[in-house]
């Protein structure tokens, strides 16, 4: 199975029931799109994106969130939740 077809398969679960995930998974995609961001500010962008559903966010950042995802996929943190 793909990279892709397991984030689509896992995605209602991980979305619906993970909630303490996605402050990790914002957390670190805010470092991947600006490697300068400090991690309090990482922290605090990543906090507003939770609060969000993923409907809400545009065709941009929904796109940047899906090549994101696919690095995510390879994290011990996702291994684990799998598992």
């Amino acid at each position: 199975m793909n990279n892709k077809q397991l984030l689509d398969t896992y995605g209602y679960k991980f979305w619906r029931q993970m909630k303490p995930l996605h402050l990790d998974f914002f957390t670190m995609y805010e470092r991947w799109r600006d490697p300068m961001m400090s991690p309090r500010l990482a922290l605090k962008k990543a906090k507003l994106k939770c609060k969000r559903d993923l409907s809400e966010m545009g065709a941009i950042e929904d796109f940047h969130i899906r090549r994101f995802m696919k690095i995510y996929v390879e994290t011990e943190k996702f291994k684990e939740w799998i598992r």
